[in-house]
């Protein structure tokens, strides 16, 4: 497994800075938990899953339930789709992702950001505890944007109606 190699960053001089939440007071609100599935499982049965829970990645898992790999829907247009494969006969370890950069859950939602382009990738999956145990996207990303904005909005309609803290 790869590990995000970041350093923790501080807040601006204005107070809380701009995507500045942390991971895993994130996923605190959404939840702490990831979907996983076998290795040896077909990729169409991933495919299902993913579908049926509205999803765009699974943790691979070995016997044991630990992570050996990630399978998004990246993998399964470019390694099965494109390439005339069926995804009945085609198991998951022979497509999903093996290095799978993750995070930690200590870190800010900017620094996940950062590394997920960087990576290129849109899903990470977050390590607590030496653990996986949760998983943060790309739409995690936008949605905390969007939260920062509105925030940033109301702190200057107050400024101007002047009911701003003294």
């Amino acid at each position: 497994m790869k590990y995000a190699n970041m350093r923790h960053s501080s807040t601006s001089g204005r107070g809380r800075a701009y995507m500045d939440s942390l991971v895993g007071d994130v996923l605190n609100q959404k939840g702490w938990f990831i979907h996983t599935i076998e290795q040896g499982a077909t990729v169409f049965d991933a495919i299902q899953k993913m579908v049926d829970l509205n999803i765009g990645s699974l943790v691979v898992t070995d016997d044991g339930g630990e992570m050996v790999g990630i399978m998004t829907e990246r993998d399964y247009l470019t390694k099965v789709a494109l390439e005339g494969r069926s995804s009945k006969t085609t198991f998951v370890y022979e497509i999903m992702t093996k290095q799978v950069v993750v995070i930690e859950a200590g870190f800010n939602m900017r620094q996940c950001l950062f590394l997920m382009t960087e990576k290129r990738c849109r899903h990470l999956p977050v390590v607590r505890d030496g653990s996986v145990q949760g998983l943060i996207s790309i739409g995690d990303c936008a949605r905390e944007i969007a939260h920062d904005r509105d925030v940033t909005v109301q702190y200057f309609v107050d400024f101007i109606q002047r009911r701003y803290p003294a």
